[in-house]
């Protein structure tokens, strides 16, 4: 806590004019990541594309996990010397690890590791973006050291498991439907014990909870249906609609362009159909099925459309 007093000194003192600049860092790095690894996906590089949405799906999982097991408040909480920056009012729910750390080890992991053969600067320049991004989120106060090193670690050991993931489910035939069927099942277990383990119950001195229960466990339902989504849409686009990413630069920027735009409109779609329902089981209906369109869905529809489309353009 004595790092995070000594950073908050500054942050409030000589150095306030960073804490802009650390705020961009700490989201940006991450959306702007996963932007790239969404359009290497649907229009540069399948199997790259791939290799990141699965570290990220299993990061995010991994995440959500050791969130409610450690179920670590924040540093604000712990240390009442501190108090986070006005700009990090998105730091809700426990601390440990650091979603911004886990996250951005699983995006800029996967380009750095991508890259280091071909061009190392890269790799290197993906690394300091991490190494920013992890003390961007102690600058505003979010996590311990500690809850970023967790964070980086747990994620750092799981990208090679990851890539032994997709080597194994190309290495014979129905592999895939055997990883699907266990990742249902670890699923099931993750629920189970998400919905069963106990949680600490403390109240502010205003009569409000520290950490809502009920608001961890609507996340890990998040975590759990983009999970079994990225595994579903996996499977059905191997055996279903097996896309190329080829086609002229247009039609790639017009694909992605039309991909993002309708899985936005298909997230709303269903949070307005899902209303009704338990918020926990529509949180995993609809996180898994924009995953799965995503994976399989969009790319079944631009590749029915497109040859439609260059046949019209040829008349």
């Amino acid at each position: 806590m004595d790092i995070l007093y000594a950073l908050q000194q500054l942050r409030e003192g000589p150095l306030s004019f960073l804490t802009p600049f650390m705020s961009a860092v700490s989201s940006g790095a991450i959306i702007i990541s996963v932007a790239i690894i969404g359009i290497a996906y649907w229009a540069y590089n399948k199997r790259f594309g791939t290799l990141g949405i699965f570290s990220l799906t299993f990061g995010f999982l991994l995440n959500s996990a050791i969130k409610v097991t450690a179920c670590e408040y924040r540093p604000w909480v712990l240390d009442s010397r501190l108090t986070p920056a006005s700009t990090s009012s998105l730091a809700t729910g426990y601390s440990m690890p650091s979603a911004h750390a886990t996250l951005a080890t699983a995006a800029l992991g996967t380009f750095s590791a991508g890259f280091w053969k071909q061009r190392k600067w890269v790799s290197i320049l993906c690394g300091v973006l991490l190494a920013l991004v992890m003390f961007s989120r102690m600058w505003l106060g979010c996590h311990t050291l500690a809850d970023v090193l967790v964070g980086f670690a747990a994620c750092a050991a799981l990208l090679p498991l990851v890539r032994l993931f997709l080597l194994w489910g190309d290495g014979a035939k129905n592999r895939d439907a055997l990883l699907l069927v266990l990742g249902i099942v670890i699923g099931i277990v993750a629920l189970t014990y998400g919905y069963l383990k106990p949680y600490p119950i403390e109240y502010t001195t205003t009569g409000e909870l520290l950490v809502d229960p009920y608001v961890m466990v609507r996340d890990y339902c998040s975590s759990v249906g983009v999970f079994w989504g990225a595994l579903a849409g996996w499977f059905l686009e191997r055996h279903f609609v097996k896309f190329t990413v080829d086609g002229a630069v247009g039609m790639r920027i017009a694909r992605v362009v039309a991909g993002v735009a309708g899985a936005g409109i298909l997230y709303l779609v269903l949070s307005f159909a899902l209303g009704s329902v338990d918020i926990n089981v529509a949180h995993v209906a609809k996180y898994c099925l924009v995953t799965c369109y995503c994976l399989a869905g969009w790319p079944w529809v631009f590749t029915h459309v497109e040859p439609r489309i260059y046949a019209a353009l040829s008349r």
